[in-house]
């Protein structure tokens, strides 16, 4: 648990940029594959593939925005993902400019 609080810290992420950007990338791809699951669970569509590979192929995220924006339009999993984006980009610009008290 400490090492969690640790990492959502504003200064782990001034400390460590890149491992903080890496970490939210993934984050925003998990997000984007479980809001995914859990829409094809709503609507009632057969989920083919087991969520683990959807996890484990989080990386790909952008691809699958892309995929899901030209085949099917605007969809739950697509705003969670542009909200998660926002987010996390404006815990970020908070974070690197936040002036020392």
């Amino acid at each position: 648990m400490y090492m969690l609080t640790n990492i959502l810290d504003f200064h782990f992420i001034k400390k460590h940029k890149i491992a903080s950007v890496i970490i939210a990338y993934f984050l925003v791809g998990i997000l984007f594959v479980v809001s995914g699951y859990l829409h094809s669970f709503i609507i009632g569509k057969d989920i083919v593939f087991h969520p683990i590979v959807g996890v484990l192929f989080s990386y790909a995220w952008p691809m699958w925005i892309y995929a899901t924006l030209n085949h099917t339009g605007i969809t739950f999993p697509i705003i969670v993902g542009f909200i998660a984006i926002i987010l996390l980009v404006i815990i970020f610009v908070k974070s690197w400019y936040r002036r020392a008290k």
